[in-house]
């Protein structure tokens, strides 16, 4: 990672941080309760980087969703 951030070297990598099973157990289904106050997160590069959008609101047990 390294070499990406710091030098602006294209790197590929044979492991993922996070495994597919993890991703997949994090899926919501029913999309956003009516009601809930939901909380936007945005961050966008000034030039070519990675741009995301992400809500986030808290369940019936208080945690945290994305």
């Amino acid at each position: 990672m390294f070499e990406r951030l710091h030098l602006n070297r294209w790197t590929e990598s044979s492991e993922a941080v996070i495994r597919p099973a993890a991703w997949d157990a994090c899926v919501v289904t029913g999309g956003i309760p009516e009601g809930v106050s939901v909380v936007l997160g945005v961050s966008a590069g000034p030039r070519r980087d990675a741009a995301s959008v992400v809500a986030a609101w808290r369940d019936p047990q208080s945690r945290i969703v994305l």
